[in-house]
């Protein structure tokens, strides 16, 4: 859905798109072009296996909230495809007010709540993480900052094939410095994003730990993808090693 909205759909094409995902009427697709018909099949079949699994446990109550959350993400990628389209500079601020969400990680955090199994899980931690929480929202944050640093070049590519700016480059434009300077100042943020993850995580709180940690999670996650460079774009050898040893290479025992 994001490669979509950023590289292979007009303006045209992606507003009924989001209009389908938004009233969620599987129907209305086929109005569609082929290449996003697939999509919305495929993204259509996967929740409804979501439903059936979890309706044994009579769970399936929280597919909602995740429906929820890919609607959201979908909203704000149109958001950022019409930026790009009308070569709109967003300030820094309204910049993050989109891009924040739309790094995918609430998103993410949602679903894997969606699928946890290990404890029992009430309704009011649904309600809460789809509020993208304090917490979830310092994680985007860095993980956004963090993807986009490590982008630089590679975003300014993208932005001559008319995507939207990223945060750095906002940055730049807004307070008038280098990007050297501009990075530095936002891994500065980065690290106030650190410290609060950590005291959302630290403090008593009636939402269970174990709803809270997929955020501590997906920071470490970001760390290994974006520490270097973008390796999630450019996959590396170092990446490929790490998927590698996780999934396919023996753990010797000794």
């Amino acid at each position: 859905m994001d490669d979509m909205h950023d590289h292979y759909g007009t303006l045209e094409e992606l507003i009924p798109f989001n209009d389908v995902i938004q009233r969620w009427d599987m129907e209305a697709m086929k109005q569609l072009p082929d290449y996003m018909q697939i999509f919305i099949h495929a993204l259509a079949d996967t929740f409804e296996e979501f439903e059936k699994d979890l309706s044994s446990e009579g769970n399936s109550y929280r597919v909602d909230y995740l429906k929820k959350a890919m609607k959201d993400l979908s909203r704000l990628y149109l958001q950022e495809a019409k930026w790009g389209a009308e070569r709109y500079a967003p300030t820094f601020e309204e910049h993050l007010s989109v891009t924040v969400q739309s790094s995918g990680y609430p998103m993410l955090h949602c679903a894997t709540l969606v699928g946890l199994e290990d404890i029992n899980l009430t309704k009011e931690v649904y309600d809460w993480v789809i509020t993208v929480p304090k917490l979830l929202h310092f994680t985007a944050l860095h993980s956004r900052l963090m993807d986009d640093i490590a982008d630089v070049e590679q975003d300014k590519i993208r932005q001559e094939e008319g995507q939207v700016i990223s945060t750095v480059q906002c940055y730049v434009l807004e307070k008038g410095i280098s990007e050297e300077e501009a990075c530095l100042d936002l891994k500065k943020l980065m690290k106030e994003c650190s410290k609060i993850i950590n005291e959302e995580l630290l403090k008593p709180s009636s939402i269970p730990i174990e709803a809270r940690k997929p955020a501590l999670t997906l920071k470490c996650m970001a760390e290994v993808i974006y520490r270097v460079h973008n390796s999630y774009n450019e996959p590396s050898s170092e990446m490929k090693d790490n998927i590698s040893t996780l999934l396919v290479n023996q753990v010797p025992i000794i």
